[in-house]
Parts: C-alpha cells; structure tokens; sequence
C-alpha cells in the first residue's frame, strides 16, 4: 500500500530500505565507538585517582612517621590534633592522663580540654586556629584525666600542616613542684629546702598552683590533706573558695605581704590551724606573676595558748574564791562534853564522818577541839593510853573561832598564824555553826571546779556517781557569786556531765561485758556544745561500727542495753529524760554508722520543719566516750552531702530568725504576746537561741568541727566574717545572758520552788537592763547578717 501509495517502485523501495539499514550500521557503531571511549576515559581516572589515593596514604604515613617520631622525641606531653580529634600521643601524655593508646584515639580534643570556663581562652585561640589565623600559644589550663580528675596544666598549642591538612601540635606539661633554688642562688635554695618551715612558690592567678616548694611544705600538705600527692594549690588551704578569693584580692590590690590564721578542716575532721605569710611578686610588665609564701602548723601552738588562758581562768576563779566569806564552806559541828569517855567521842566522830568534834561545858559552852590528829598523838601512839578517859585530858585548847562573814583568806591566814589545822565558825549570835579545815579550804580553792570529775572517775558505783553530781549546784552558786565568767562555770559543769556519762558507761560495760565492736557515745544539744545549766536534760546518742555478721541483731542489742543503764543512771544523777527522746536508750539514736549518715542525708534532703529540728539538736554532736574516729567520719559526711545541697542552709536560716527581741518604748522593755503567765517574762534559753544558731550556721558554711556558740563565733574572726570588735561585743552579750539565766535559775533553786530560765523584767536593775538592751541589738544585727549571707536580705518571721 505504502508503495502504490507513494508511486515508487519496487526497486526503489528496495534501494532505500537498504540505505537504511546502512545508516543504522553506521550509528550503532558510532554509538558503540563511544561508548568504548567513555568506558577507557572512566577506566584511566580511576587509575589515576588510585594513584592520588596511594600516593597521599604514603604522604600520611610518611607525614604521621615524621610527627610520630617528633612526639617520640618530645619529654613533655605531646598530642598530635587532625580534624578535632586525638590522633596520637606520646608515652609521657599518656602517663598524665591516665589513657591507652587506643583509648585516646577514640576521643575528641574536647574530652581532654574541657570546655569549661576555665579553658575559654584555650578554646578562642583553637577556634582562630581554625580560621587559619593565630599562632603557637601557651595557656593555663584543665585537662581532664581518664578517671575524671582534673589537673591543671600549661598547655601549649602548635598550629601544623599535616599532609596538605591543617593539624595543631599540643604540647601538656604537669605544673609539678619544684626543689626552690632559684637561678644560681643555689645555696638559697638549698638552705630553703632544708628549712623546718614550709616555704612554698604559687602561681597568682587560678586556684593558686604550686609550682615550687620545699620538703617541709610538702609534708605540711600531704598531712592535712591526707594524701602522697604532689599537685597542690593554694586554695587547697582553705576550705571556702571565697575565703581564698577574698584573700587573692587583698594581696593584689594592696601588694602589701599579708599574714593570715587559716582554720583548716583536715582529712581525719579535726581542726588545724596554719599561719600562712604571702608576698605577691609581680612580671615585668608589672602584672601578678606568683606568691611566696610562709606556712607554718601552729595547732599545737594555739592549743597550748588555750590551755594557758583556761588555767588563767581557773586561777581567777581561784582567787575568788579565796574572797568568798568562809560560812558557804563549814560542815555541821560535832560536840560533846567535857567529860565523855574518849571511845565514846571516836565513835561519834565516826558516825558523823568527821575528823572534828567541839568540846563544850555543862554549860553548852565551846572550850576545845578534838580532832583525829590528837586521836593518833595521845591515844594511838601512847600505849597506856585509857579509852575510858574523859575526852578533857586529851583535847586541843583554847577553840581557835572566826567569824562566818571573814574570808577564806582570812581563815587561812588565821590557821597559819595559829599553827591549827581546824578552825570553829561563828553566827552572828556567836554560836558555833560549823567547822572548817586547812585542808579543805586549800583544795576547794585550787581544785574546786576540778575536783568533783576526780571524784566521779574514782566512784565505785552508780550512786556515788549521783552523789558527787548532786553537790554541783552548790558549786555553781559559789562560782557565779564569786563573778566566775558564766562560760568557764557552764565548761565546768559539762566537765561534770562527761566524767559521770563515762563513768556510766565503764560500769554499764562491766555488766554488760565488752562491746561487740567499736563505739563512740555522743553527747549533744547544751552538752554537746559544753553550755550546761543547772536546768537541762539529757540529749545524747550512740553510733557504733557496722555488724556485717550474723550477730548484728545482737550488736544492736548490746547498745541499746548499754544506753539504757547510762541513761537511766543520768536521771538518777539530776539529768532528767528528753521529753523529745534524743537518748542513746533510744532505737532512732542508737544506730551503726552508715544508718547515721543516712539519717542526716535524709535531713538535709528534705529540709522540712521536722528534720530541720532533728538536725540542729543532732548536729551539735561531741565524742565524750569511744572511738573519736566515728564521730569524725560522720561529720566529714554532713560537709560532704551540704556541699551538694547549698539549698539547705537558707532553710536552716530561718530557724536562727525566729526569735523577736521585745519591743523598747521610751527607754523601757516591753514583753507582749505569750500566755499570761509569762506576760513581763523573759525566757533566757530562747533569748539565747539566735547566738547559738548564728554560731551553728556559720560553723557548717566554713566546715568548723568546733561545737561551743563562742568558740565558733571566734573562728569566725580568722575567716575574715566578723571583725575582732564585733566578735568582742558578741561575747559579752552572751556572757551576760548566761549569767541571767544562771541567776534565774539559782533564784527558783533558793526559793525551794521549780527552777526556770525566765526573768521577771520589771525587777531587773536599770545597769542589767541597759545591758539587756545592747544584747538584743546585738542580737538583731546577727540576725540582720544571716538575712544578707542566706536569705539575700530579705525579711524573716516576726521582723
């Protein structure tokens, strides 16, 4: 059809089929050319491209040879860093930080150099390094260690060309300390090194890195820190890095050397004291280059320091005692007659317990004394002597007598003058009402508050315990009219309480036979903090060794047995049960170790009304028996867990606030609110309360194992918190609060009624009351710091 259609013949159609066919010959060969072409094209790059490719893995190895071999050769710690990762590293790096070889490999630079603020500026410069501006710099830096530790180091960045790609070369070295010889001022340095004090060289910018010190320094370091490690730092020192900021400053601003009291929490919790000496030397360009410093332990010093001033005090105390009129002292007289047979007259001194008995007339009529001493010249030593004889023939004559409003002194004076060992006192009346003796007089005022713990340590059962705790009272009454300091009588009457709770426990031990496992009993709240008064009760508590054992039930057992009797037996002395239950006879207060961390973790965790109480009548914790070594690894334990919760002391804050001193109108003090019974009265424990908590406060934001108010607050000076004059005026308001509240007490103990610590303040005298007032501004402007430093000055409760 195609064919008659177009009018071509047959031969014509043949010949153009066959131009066709000829046509596509010829384009599928052409195509097939091509296709061999691109084929060989693609084949040649490839080769050649392999070629680039083995060609650069030579480079690479060649150029990672070179650097290797570089690394290799380097002392210091040197990494090689292409594309921000760790590509190799020399034996030295590894050795600093801990890594293997195959381990760095797989870090990034960031995992060694933290970025943290500390390694901004190392940082900016990598960061221009990598926009291709920047040289080789040196810095100051952290790097981290395999096992998390970060060290401080001058590392020093290298910018290199690592085949064709640009790498940096990091060069780590340890700020290791040095032997001091300076330059060639070898015998200096010698002469430094040998020295019994520590001399030590640290940089003045960061934490203060040691970079040079003496063996005596070093030593000095590993004690009180409790490690062999040679990477200290001057802030090490201290234990608030504010205390140590605050310090850094003064030296620069003022380039004066500065003397610092450094007050350091060691390894074991106790409580070190260094002197620190600091000059600043600054660079050539005038900028702060290091401190040389002076340290010296002066714990030893300060302790005897204290020990001194304690025996000034008790010497004070002494000597008025020997103002204190001679009547407090007699025992009851003793008499009979002239003509009682001398058996008769031994027996009755027997009886009465003592070495004296007044001879009188028919007439009632005092004419000599009989003492034992005259018993063993005239009776015993004489061996034909009667015991049927009227006790005349052997008595002392004439009855040497004073008066009961004379001094000791004066006694004493009077015995030396007549050669007598007994003296007579007479009333007003002139009538004999008692008797004293030398020997007496002469312990009472030089042993007196000292010589009832003695007694205690020597008692043979739980009721001469009692008995000698029974007689503080009286003691107290003499200290507090003699003008003792309120605070050495509450040490004194602590003392009492610690010697019968130890003598307590020596004979619950005895009964009970040894502990299962080592133990410490703890006293707390007022005798925790050595602040006893005549009204207090008992708040004390155990922590024993944990029993991994079968018989751990048992251990269990044999405590809560033990603080039983030990408690039971301090009621029985005067010191009544805890309302509350914070005794040791307690379960919740006689725990292992680990169940007392958990029990003050659990506290500051929840910070809730309840635990906040329970952790400020606990936390005042002192060893009074056992194992230190307990306590003190508890309380390490609390500064552990606070340092993780810094929200805790805000809430602790508050309770130290709650207190309002009372109102002043027109000069005068003014108590309202309350229940009516105690309308004008003023309770001086409360009073005293915001002294005692601002003293706890600040004791555990400076980590301060110390436990009396005022031996914290003192502290307080060396940590730069509170000026000399501040702490001075302090001191004497809390001195004059617990001599009211001494008084007061005293006052219901003379009157036969309940002892309190209220006063009634409209019969205070207008001296006491002007005192009284100066307390309660010193008071608010405690209470006025703790707003500031815990709670950003904002109002608390009732202010």
């Amino acid at each position: 059809n195609w064919v008659i259609g177009t009018g071509m013949y047959v031969d014509d159609v043949k010949k153009e089929i066959k131009r066709i066919e000829q046509n596509l010959v010829y384009t599928l060969t052409a195509i097939v050319v091509l296709v061999f072409i691109v084929l060989l094209s693609n084949v040649r790059q490839s080769l050649d491209v392999e070629k680039k490719r083995v060609d650069m893995q030579a480079d690479l190895r060649q150029a990672e040879e070179r650097y290797r071999s570089l690394i290799e050769a380097t002392t210091e710690g040197t990494l090689l860093v292409l594309d921000g990762r760790c590509r190799y590293g020399n034996p030295t790096l590894l050795h600093m930080t801990g890594y293997s070889a195959e381990r760095l490999e797989l870090l990034e630079l960031s995992d060694l150099l933290p970025r943290e603020l500390v390694n901004e500026e190392v940082w900016t410069h990598i960061e221009s390094l990598a926009g291709g501006s920047g040289g080789s710099k040196s810095f100051e830096a952290l790097v981290a260690r395999a096992d998390g530790e970060k060290r401080e180091c001058v590392v020093t960045l290298n910018p290199v060309t690592f085949a064709d790609h640009p790498a940096i070369i990091v060069l780590v070295k340890d700020i290791n300390p040095s032997r001091l010889e300076a330059g060639s001022i070898v015998k200096l340095g010698q002469a430094a090194q040998s020295a019994a004090i520590g001399i030590f060289q640290a940089k003045a910018a960061g934490r203060g890195a040691i970079v040079a010190l003496n063996a005596a320094a070093r030593e000095l370091f590993q004690d009180v820190l409790g490690t062999q490690d040679d990477q200290f730092a001057l802030e090490d020192l201290f234990d608030d890095t504010g205390e140590v900021s605050e310090f850094l400053k003064t030296l620069r601003r003022t380039g004066e050397p500065q003397e610092r009291m450094i007050q350091k929490l060691s390894a074991d919790a106790g409580m070190r004291v260094l002197s620190l000496s600091a000059a600043l030397v600054r660079g050539q360009r005038g900028e702060p280059a290091t401190i040389n410093c002076v340290i010296k332990d002066i714990t030893d010093t300060v302790r005897r320091e204290n020990e001194r001033e304690t025996l000034i005090e008790k010497l004070r105390v002494s000597l008025l005692f020997l103002q204190e009129p001679i009547g407090q002292l007699g025992r009851p007289a003793v008499t009979c007659n002239l003509e009682t047979p001398v058996h008769e007259a031994a027996s009755l001194m027997v009886g009465r317990d003592t070495t004296s008995i007044i001879v009188e007339t028919d007439g009632g009529a005092a004419v000599g004394f009989l003492t034992d001493r005259d018993f063993r010249k005239r009776v015993a030593g004489n061996k034909e002597a009667d015991l049927q004889t009227p006790v005349r023939t052997i008595m002392s004559a004439p009855l040497i007598t004073i008066s009961e409003h004379a001094m000791i002194y004066e006694a004493l004076m009077l015995m030396e003058e007549k050669k007598v060992q007994h003296l007579a006192v007479e009333d007003g009346g002139g009538h004999i009402a008692s008797v004293v003796r030398s020997k007496d007089l002469l312990q009472f005022h030089r042993y007196g508050p000292e010589v009832l713990p003695r007694e205690i340590a020597r008692a043979a059962t739980a009721e001469q315990v009692a008995r000698c705790c029974k007689r503080l009272p009286a003691l107290v009454k003499a200290l507090i009219d003699a003008g003792a300091r309120p605070r050495t009588v509450a040490y004194m009457m602590t003392a009492v309480c610690d010697a019968a709770t130890s003598r307590f426990i020596e004979l619950a031990v005895e009964e009970l036979g040894p502990p299962p496992v080592p133990f410490t009993f703890i006293a707390m709240g007022s005798q925790g903090r050595q602040e006893q008064t005549l009204l207090t009760d008992q708040d004390n508590a155990i922590i024993y060794q944990q029993d991994n054992t079968a018989a751990g039930a048992a251990t269990s057992s044999y405590f809560l047995s033990l603080g039983e009797r030990v408690c039971q037996w301090l009621n029985q002395a005067g010191y009544a049960l805890c309302d509350g239950k914070v005794m040791a006879s307690n379960p919740d207060r006689c725990r292992s170790l680990p169940e007392w961390k958990e029990n003050f973790t659990d506290w500051i965790l929840k910070a809730e009304p309840k635990e906040l109480l329970d952790f400020s009548i606990c936390l005042d914790f002192r060893p009074v028996y056992g194992e230190v070594e307990l306590a003190n690894e508890l309380r390490t334990h609390i500064y552990k867990v606070l340092q993780d919760r810094p929200s805790f002391l805000p809430h602790l804050a508050q309770n130290a606030l709650l207190f309002k001193p009372p109102f002043r109108l027109l000069g005068r003090i003014i108590k309202s609110g309350g229940p009516p019974e105690e309308a004008g009265r003023l309770n001086m424990k409360e009073t005293l309360m915001p002294v005692i908590g601002f003293g706890r406060l600040y004791a555990l934001r400076h980590k301060l194992p110390l436990t009396h108010s005022m031996e914290r607050i003192e502290a307080l000076v060396w940590k730069k918190v509170l000026q000399p004059s501040a702490c001075d005026a302090v001191s004497a308001s809390y001195d004059f609060l617990m001599r009211l509240r001494f008084q007061a007490q005293l006052a219901g103990l003379q009157t036969g009624g309940s002892m309190d610590n209220s006063i009634v303040l409209n019969k205070i005298g207008h001296m006491d009351e002007a005192m009284l007032k100066q307390a309660f501004l010193q008071i608010e402007s405690l209470q006025k710091k703790i707003g500031y430093d815990f709670l950003g000055g904002a109002e608390w409760p009732g202010h």
